[in-house]
């Protein structure tokens, strides 16, 4: 090594131990094992899932799913958003305007959601037809869980402003814990795929639950009945709603291809190959999150 090299060496030392102690090094270590965790029980959710419903269900399950991943796509971009804005708020103090823009942004998804679940149902039919479905009962228990999956991501987007990594790494283990606890538990009391299904919209609810817990000494405590600040610009975020919507749609459109074109047989074997080599996608958001 050069003698220019050694004279920089111990700035770079302290800057490296700063790095490896600094606040967010911290928040991607816990976060990226909260990522591992969550991971490994998200896989063992669809073992079990394969191993419990028949091989068609499965099939049916994951292709349900895949839909869920895709959909769900433009409230990542609504994550951002109200991320970016009531950090704003935490950081300034300003906890009145936080917790309108929190029961605002609720109410404006609700509104939302139910105009998607009245535009969906004259089309239920349809859907269980393309699918295969032996009855409407698994796409009116998607259409419900594609409107309580709006609300969790508000409470994360939240605790990720008032940079609570803590509650999130409970909240990413615990979404997965509570999947394996209520699918199972109503898999085994004979509700088949339908019971598999209820049990991620029981896990849904119960995880808005819980991370409203640290929330609700704000958005109860400081909320004054102000109507909010005009509070959200996706202009910003439209690139990465394209990006994420790209990239959602390259990895789980697959999956409803091979559902709808291949027996079902078939089907069930590539939902298995395909969640095992999605298995890697589990983990590379830790440090973005911090950041």
């Amino acid at each position: 090594m050069s003698n220019v090299s050694w004279r920089y060496w111990p700035r770079s030392k302290v800057f490296v131990l700063h790095l490896v102690r600094s606040k967010v090094a911290r928040a991607s270590g816990l976060m990226f094992v909260s990522a591992v965790v969550a991971g490994v029980l998200g896989y063992v959710f669809q073992l079990l899932m394969g191993r419990l419903l028949a091989l068609e269900d499965y099939g049916l399950l994951v292709t349900l799913m895949a839909i869920f991943s895709v959909v769900s796509v433009p409230f990542g971009a609504l994550t951002m958003v109200v991320t970016r804005q009531s950090s704003g708020y935490f950081a300034t103090q300003r906890f009145g305007a936080a917790a309108s823009m929190y029961w605002a942004v609720h109410a404006r998804v609700f509104w939302v959601a139910a105009a998607v679940v009245v535009c969906c149902l004259p089309f239920s039919p349809a859907l269980r037809d393309y699918f295969g479905l032996g009855s409407l009962v698994p796409v009116w228990i998607f259409l419900l869980m594609g409107c309580s999956m709006l609300f969790g991501p508000i409470n994360a987007a939240f605790l990720q402003g008032q940079q609570n990594f803590s509650w999130l790494a409970l909240n990413s283990i615990a979404g997965q814990a509570l999947k394996i606890a209520f699918a199972i538990g109503l898999i085994l009391l004979g509700f088949g795929l339908n019971g598999a299904l209820a049990g991620l919209l029981i896990a849904q609810v119960v995880g808005w639950v819980l991370t409203f817990a640290p929330l609700k000494p704000i958005v109860v405590g400081a909320y004054d009945g102000k109507r909010a600040e005009p509070l959200l610009s996706f202009a910003s975020a439209a690139p990465v709603l394209v990006a994420n919507l790209a990239f959602a749609v390259m990895t789980q459109l697959d999956m409803v291809l091979v559902k709808h074109y291949f027996d079902s047989q078939q089907a069930g074997l590539y939902a298995a190959a395909s969640v095992l080599g999605k298995a890697v996608m589990y983990l590379p958001g830790a440090v973005t999150m911090a950041m």
